[in-house]
């Protein structure tokens, strides 16, 4: 039995204790997703760092950005690996995010066979409560990259502008970080 889907990687605790690169090979999976890290330093993906950390130290901000591109690092290398092995991955990050200009992410999609693409998550569903407590659609522009094609295809929905979106903000950005279920949907099809 191979998995065909593997998520994973919520901390630095985890990539400094297991093998993943063993792990990884020895499960054989056909694509790769990496579970982005839930703390502070995932904020390393955000787009406005003076906005993120106004509330922090500069050596927390500093400590929390090194974190997040330790992570980075960390998932491009089981990438490159999946693409060694004739494997696929997908990677997920806010677009216009800073982690999209780190040079081991340019080197990555620079790569002939990693291409880019972005999508709006309202074409997948994706809400977040409206000021009346009800569902409303949310924007949330995303980046995506990949070594399939196909899975590129599938994520590459930009909003039509037919409805209208609920702000990310107010507590809202909590409320919509997940996926939403069509997205998963596209994501393992």
């Amino acid at each position: 039995y191979k998995r065909r889907l593997i998520l994973t990687i919520e901390s630095n605790k985890f990539f400094k204790t297991i093998n993943w690169e063993k792990l990884v090979l020895a499960q054989e999976p056909a694509i790769y997703v990496p579970k982005p890290i839930q703390k502070n330093s995932g904020k390393y993906h955000n787009v406005d760092v003076n906005f993120n950390y106004r509330k922090m130290s500069p050596g927390n901000v500093a400590e929390c950005l090194d974190e997040g591109r330790r992570h980075l690092r960390f998932v491009v290398g089981l990438y490159a690996l999946q693409m060694k092995e004739g494997r696929h991955f997908v990677h997920e990050h806010p677009q216009g995010a800073t982690s999209w200009a780190d040079e081991w992410m340019q080197r990555l999609i620079q790569h002939p066979k990693v291409g880019v693409t972005s999508c709006d998550q309202c074409q997948f569903c994706l809400t977040t409560p409206g000021p009346d407590g009800s569902p409303r659609l949310a924007k949330k522009p995303t980046q995506f990259a990949s070594s399939s094609p196909q899975m590129l295809a599938r994520l590459s929905r930009r909003c039509t502008g037919d409805h209208g979106h609920q702000a990310l903000e107010g507590g809202r950005p909590a409320a919509a970080a997940f996926y939403p279920p069509d997205l998963i949907v596209a994501i393992l099809r």
